[in-house]
């Protein structure tokens, strides 16, 4: 079976020294394409460091961990590698290791914080990976930071007891000066405006307002208030002692001599508290002449028991005395009991002063004649009927 050549092993055949000295120059010219960016030189080989310029670092050795930075232009250099937990960072012109640590490791939501000087450690609370606009970080549990989410417009952050939360009502976002805040409806705190100078605050059985009428910024000790004109409350002063208050045709006043044009009922009228008080009744503080003092006893002051008149007598039974002592009507007589002693000059201290008593079974007429008291007497027991004139008492 014929075989077939073209599996069969070629023959190479031995090169002379021109061919191999071809080859090599060929080699030789593609190393020179290769590193056309190299400034190296057709030779054999290299040795020693390979200059960044020429595609090297310029460096002979570098350390483990060893870090290559630009230390200036065309210039490599090495930085060493940062001791356990440093980060690298930059002062500005060059990469540095910090002067600080950091943990190697944190749990999902750790916050970093500065455990000692220069040590960043993972803390021992945690906070929410995200956040809404205008939310409010507070802590919704012992070392976990959580948001508060925004509230609606007006709501005002309050405390549940235990966290943070917005109110249910809602607030104005403005005041004016002097505005007192109120709940103008369920859940709803709006201003009242400053009233106006001397007002004060009511209700309207609804909400508060501003009183219509004004009052006085100061008191006295003892001031009563009084309406001193249409919405208008003003002070008046305490009286002097021992007036009291009357009403007038405008304003009430204090007065020491009170006219009182109705009636007054009390059940004991007393002079004063002095040993030498007097009580003085006054029938007018006008000219009088037809004026009196009447005395009224029975249902409703229906019967008159007596009176003073204008002219000082005083009427018993009768609303015209005509004497000092003028008694009308049944029953007039005067009672008198038997008297122990006899008047003295000082008792009976004008001339013909007169007394008339009993006095031992003796109806005595006593009178002063000229400073001696003289009695005229007549015995009761019927033992005589004669009438004794003389200046021996009985």
């Amino acid at each position: 079976m014929a075989s077939d050549k073209s599996s069969q092993p070629q023959q190479v055949e031995a090169l002379d020294e021109q061919g191999l000295w071809a080859i090599r120059q060929n080699f030789e010219a593609l190393f020179r394409d290769i590193t056309s960016g190299f400034s190296l030189e057709n030779t054999d080989d290299s040795t020693g460091t390979l200059a960044v310029t020429s595609g090297g670092t310029g460096l002979s050795t570098v350390s483990a961990g060893g870090l290559l930075y630009g230390s200036a232009t065309d210039t490599l250099a090495v930085l060493s590698i940062g001791s356990s937990g440093k980060v690298l960072r930059s002062n500005g012109s060059l990469p540095v290791w910090s002067t600080f640590t950091i943990a190697d490791t944190f749990t999902s939501g750790t916050v970093l914080r500065a455990s000692s000087a220069n040590t960043l450690a993972g803390s021992s609370w945690t906070i929410q990976a995200s956040f809404g606009t205008g939310g409010m970080i507070y802590a919704s549990g012992t070392n976990t930071l959580v948001q508060l989410d925004i509230g609606s417009a007006g709501q005002v952050i309050r405390s549940t007891g235990t966290i943070p939360a917005y109110s249910t009502f809602t607030i104005s976002n403005t005041f004016a000066t002097g505005s007192i805040l109120h709940a103008s409806a369920t859940n709803t705190v709006t201003a009242l405006a400053v009233g106006g100078a001397g007002t004060i605050i009511r209700s309207t059985g609804t909400l508060p307002a501003y009183t219509t009428f004004t009052i006085p910024n100061t008191f006295a000790t003892g001031d009563l208030l009084h309406a001193s004109a249409t919405n208008v409350v003003s002070a008046l002063a305490v009286g002097a002692a021992g007036t009291i208050l009357v009403g007038g045709a405008t304003v009430p006043s204090y007065t020491a001599t009170p006219t009182i044009t109705t009636s007054v009922t009390v059940p004991l009228v007393i002079g004063g508290t002095a040993v030498g008080s007097i009580l003085t009744l006054k029938s007018t503080s006008g000219v009088g002449t037809t004026d009196a003092i009447v005395f009224q006893v029975g249902n409703n002051g229906a019967t008159e028991a007596a009176r003073f008149i204008t002219s000082g007598f005083f009427g018993i039974g009768t609303t015209t005395p005509v004497s000092k002592l003028h008694i009308e009507g049944a029953n007039g007589w005067i009672i008198q009991d038997e008297q122990d002693t006899n008047p003295t000059a000082t008792e009976l201290d004008a001339d013909d002063s007169i007394a008339i008593y009993s006095k031992a079974d003796t109806l005595v007429f006593a009178y002063n004649n000229g400073g001696t008291i003289t009695y005229v007497k007549l015995a009761l027991d019927g033992s005589s009927t004669t009438w004794v004139h003389d200046t021996s008492a009985p």
